[in-house]
């Protein structure tokens, strides 16, 4: 994905550039930038209201005591307010062209980015976070309630504590969490993946015909609202729930042998693993990454600031990870002790739906209006 490839090319330009354009720290910029620029922003404690404009003018205001330092050029620019620990809050309100590519990395406040259009990377410690109308978005966050609308081309999403909404998305969808309740609607995408240690899953859209959507909560309910005319092969399982369904067309399917179980339960354990090996091969880059910076770069406190939301995310989802192993494993004796159902939505065939939790029902209801009277 391009988020990774964003990050890189950001870093790379914004030390290239900073001949270009060194700005000490200024309460107004405005600049002339390049189409398909990137924006890095970076801060310590305050309010970030990011918003797309017509033409080719960025402009920054600063509502605190003191500015952002200014650097890069019309390709890459780099708003720094990292300088303003200990100073108190400092808000930015920043005008972008529409297309423009941002990062986005603070330790706390709130962050709303709207009409972009762009892609949008977001790293921060704590506060809400709004984004509305971009293209493609990768959030890590450690404490945040997190809305995403109107997203084009797909989201990843991490998070431990705070509550997810999500409508309107396009594209593939992946979100982690631990104590987290996630809303979905609206969704097309042919790739879900909802993995959450305690909350509720609600899920409101159609579903691809070769698709795959996967939910999973230790403690909650998972809640799937489709169109009645939908196809899909539904595996429900549920240790210490009920599975009901309202208004479908459903079909209960026999029950897998032992050697099937075995074969999905291989499959959820190799996907786990994936997924870890994927989280720690980006956390490794982002050290190497670190570790070219303190060959360029003196500033000690930016290196500590990153190292340490570095360290909180990569103690998170190792503890995610670690908890959707041990939930698979418990899982294998569901046909025994909980209830497991394979059953069939519509016609045969259509994209396969896993839903699993714990300590939680699965309900399934149809989603059009006339159902819900």
């Amino acid at each position: 994905m391009r988020y990774q490839t964003l990050t890189v090319v950001a870093m790379m330009a914004g030390f290239a550039a900073t001949s270009v354009l060194h700005a000490q720290a200024s309460r107004d910029t405005t600049i002339t930038m390049d189409a398909s620029a990137t924006v890095e922003v970076v801060g310590w404690s305050g309010d970030f209201t990011i918003r797309g404009v017509s033409g080719r003018t960025l402009r920054a205001q600063y509502m605190g005591d003191r500015g952002f330092e200014v650097s890069g050029d019309s390709r890459a620019l780099r708003l720094n307010g990292s300088h303003l620990r200990g100073a108190g809050s400092s808000d930015l309100v920043l005008d972008v062209p529409r297309g423009t590519a941002l990062l986005v990395r603070t330790q706390g406040g709130d962050i709303s980015i709207s009409g972009t259009g762009g892609d949008v990377e977001v790293r921060t410690t704590s506060g809400d976070i709004d984004i509305t109308d971009a293209e493609q978005v990768f959030i890590e966050s450690v404490t945040s309630d997190i809305n995403l609308t109107d997203i084009t081309n797909g989201a990843r999403v991490n998070t431990t504590t705070g509550d997810i909404s999500a409508r309107n998305i396009t594209g593939n969808l992946e979100i982690s969490g631990t104590s987290t309740e996630v809303t979905l609607r609206d969704v097309k995408s042919r790739r879900v993946q909802v993995k959450v240690v305690s909350g509720d899953i609600s899920y409101s859209g159609a579903l691809a015909e070769t698709g795959r959507y996967e939910f999973s909560t230790h403690s909650g309910d998972v809640e799937l609202s489709l169109p009645r005319d939908s196809r899909a092969t539904l595996e429900l399982q549920s240790f210490n729930g009920d599975v009901t369904s309202r208004n479908l067309p459903l079909t209960l399917l026999p029950e897998p042998g032992a050697t099937s179980r075995a074969v999905v339960q291989t499959d959820a354990l190799d996907r786990n693993s994936r997924e870890r090996d994927s989280i720690r091969r980006a956390i490794a880059d982002s050290v190497r990454r670190e570790a070219q910076r303190r060959n360029r770069d003196t500033g000690s406190f930016e290196r500590d600031f990153e190292r340490s939301v570095e360290r909180l995310v990569e103690s998170v989802l190792s503890s995610v990870g670690r908890t959707m192993e041990s939930l698979a494993l418990q899982f294998d004796g569901l046909p025994r002790g909980g209830r497991s159902q394979r059953m069939q939505l519509g016609e045969s065939g259509g994209p396969l739906v896993f839903v699993s939790t714990f300590s939680g029902s699965v309900i399934l209801r149809s989603n059009e209006q006339n159902d819900r009277r």
